[in-house]
């Protein structure tokens, strides 16, 4: 394996300088979607006849800069990614451009980065996974090569501070960090990730008991405190059934000599553990498991359209946009489940023999899209013992059991995201956005599934003894003297370490952070629709009752609901949902230049 950083720069002197005493913008965060905006920012400036460039603030308190928290290059090598890296093949590259005599080198796109500076190949035959620390690997290394272009051209100024409060003032913006600096600029865009929320009541009694009795407990499974957790309790109720339990699966095994072992002419694993014993115990409202991505393009292949399908589904959503007064949820569906019909009355094996129509299936998969608890014949049955459940999800990933209807769903909706995400945002109602967004959350146990490798090794711990999945769905939890109880109709077991493994999501009443909270009180921000983020028009302004806050812009997850898709690493890497943002702000640069 091969760690190459890009460093060769090519200089001129023959830069005008920027005006420094009065910043154009500041770019509050440099994780993925505030790296990308930069670029773009910049290509953009390269193509015009702009005399003096722009200066831009940038505040960043990471040590590492591109990555974010998701893609830290310093964390375990067992937290892998949940995208393939055959998913990623459109992940662009940085072109090449010069900027006023200096010449700015293209950055490989992601898939070429892993051939060349990785080795590595794809295999369609079975997906990689890659561990999460090599994407910020390449987000570090991307960031690294066009930063310090940035700092020798003298454009920027890189501030190693947390903002904590932006005010509005005279038309301009106050940016106060919380070591009290105080800095002044033109425009602001806000491109934080995973802001912290407030602590449930739940979880502050959790966390008082652990205290009170000497047991653990964290709210945050990434956190410091969650991982010297990991290394010093052997028994642990982890809240959750999503791709963090599985980080947390990981993280505590880490600790632990065992070694997982394919099982002959058997796609499942056994686990032997060496030494100390250890038992997790995971839990949900609801017990129903996440759900693996095929195992490769083989098998990924049964669930794609074809060109001609591709382009009339997108002709007829986009003719839906028309007219969203009256849409209903249901309506705007429709046409999606008529492609997914037809690709799961297509597949060569049925999951069941029972005979169901065209509009009759168009119906159900309506149906289950808006309510995925329903039941049904050809929909995996949610009740199965979960590790029953989860063997046949795996057999489905490696294309060795009938598919069923919820699995196609999941799978084709998946391979549709991107283009959805492109379709529909800051293109319908807010009521009809946030249950778009609903239905999306529904389907994200199958399209942000993991490998098959977790849901395999989850098994094979479980049969091991380490993992026991008996209270998976909503036990009762008992805080007692000798740790956490969870107790069901069958019986109950006791741990010394509570993992709140559940991430927040964006709703913009519960986040906690003090520049939320600010923007809040100096009425900088406003949520766009219930449970869910800032609001914004297709500029990225802020919109606060109706009103655009001029200047002040908010890209990335936080900003759910005004924009669809947030969560995906290919959606920070999209021109699409940057465009209207770079121009508004290059045209903004345009006007001023004129005036002075």
């Amino acid at each position: 394996m091969v760690w190459v950083l890009f460093t060769t720069i090519i200089f001129s002197l023959n830069v005008l300088c920027p005006m420094k005493s009065n910043p154009f913008l500041s770019l509050i965060g440099l994780g993925p979607r505030g790296l990308f905006a930069l670029e773009q920012l910049y290509i953009s400036f390269s193509r015009s006849e702009l005399k003096v460039l722009p200066f831009i603030l940038i505040f960043e308190s990471s040590d590492v800069l591109g990555t974010g928290t998701a893609w830290k290059v310093d964390q375990t090598p067992s937290n892998l990614s949940n995208i393939t890296d055959r998913a990623l093949k459109d992940f662009p590259a940085r072109p090449a451009f010069d900027l006023q005599g200096t010449t700015f080198p293209e950055f490989p796109c992601y898939f070429e980065w892993l051939e060349t500076v990785m080795d590595h190949e794809p295999n369609y035959t079975k997906d990689a996974f890659q561990p999460r620390r090599v994407m910020g690997t390449y987000l570090s290394q991307r960031a690294n090569s066009f930063i310090e272009r940035l700092i020798t051209l003298e454009v920027i100024e890189l501030v190693r501070s947390k903002v904590d409060n932006i005010e509005k003032l005279n038309g301009k913006f106050q940016v106060f960090t919380e070591d009290d600096g105080l800095f002044e600029s033109t425009n602001v865009l806000i491109a934080i990730g995973h802001v912290s929320t407030a602590m449930s009541d739940e979880n502050q009694k959790f966390k008082k008991h652990a205290v009170d009795n000497d047991l653990y407990f964290s709210n945050n499974s990434y956190s410091n405190q969650a991982k010297e957790i990991y290394g010093a309790a052997s028994t642990f109720a982890i809240k959750g059934l999503g791709l963090s339990m599985v980080d947390v699966m990981r993280m505590i095994m880490d600790h632990y000599d065992g070694d997982f072992v394919q099982q002959e002419d058997s796609i499942y694993l056994d686990y032997t553990l060496k030494g100390a014993d250890v038992l997790m115990v995971p839990y949900s409202l609801d017990g129903l498991p996440i759900v693996p991505k095929p195992l490769g393009k083989n098998v990924d292949d049964h669930f794609s359209l074809d060109q001609k399908q591709k382009k009339d589904l997108f002709a007829k959503l986009h003719k839906q946009l028309g007219n969203t007064d009256n849409l209903t949820i249901k309506e705007l569906l429709k046409p999606i489940a008529t492609v997914i019909a037809d690709i799961y009355s297509s597949l060569e094996d049925r999951f069941d023999d029972t005979s169901i129509g065209k509009s009759g299936l168009v119906s159900l998969i309506v149906d289950w899209l808006v309510d995925p608890t329903i039941k049904h014949d050809h929909i995996l049955d949610a009740n199965l013992p979960v590790v029953e459940y989860m063997k046949r999800t795996c057999e489905m990933a490696y294309g060795i059991h009938a598919f069923s209807l919820d699995y196609t769903i999941g799978q084709v909706w998946r391979q549709l995201q991107p283009d959805l995400y492109n379709i529909y945002s800051h293109k319908l109602p807010p009521k009809l956005m946030s249950e778009l967004i609903q239905v999306d959350e529904g389907t994200k146990r199958y399209s942000f599934g993991p490998p098959v490798e977790s849901i395999l090794q989850i098994i094979a711990l479980y049969e091991a003894g380490i993992m026991n999945l008996d209270f998976v769905n909503d036990p009762d939890l008992k805080l007692i003297p000798n740790g956490f109880q969870l107790k069901n109709k069958n019986g109950s077991i006791t741990c010394e370490a509570l993992i709140d493994a559940i991430l927040s999501s964006p709703n913009l009443e519960e986040m906690a952070s003090p520049l939320i909270r600010n923007l809040k009180e100096n009425d900088l921000v406003e949520q766009v629709e219930d449970k869910l983020g800032i609001h914004v028009d297709i500029n990225n302004t802020h919109l606060v009752d109706g009103k655009p806050i001029d200047g002040l812009h908010s890209i990335g997850r936080n900003i759910k609901g005004s924009e669809y898709g947030v969560d995906a690493i290919l959606e920070s890497f999209n021109p699409i949902k940057i465009e209207h943002f770079v121009t508004k702000i290059h045209s903004k640069l345009i006007a001023d230049s004129k005036v002075n």
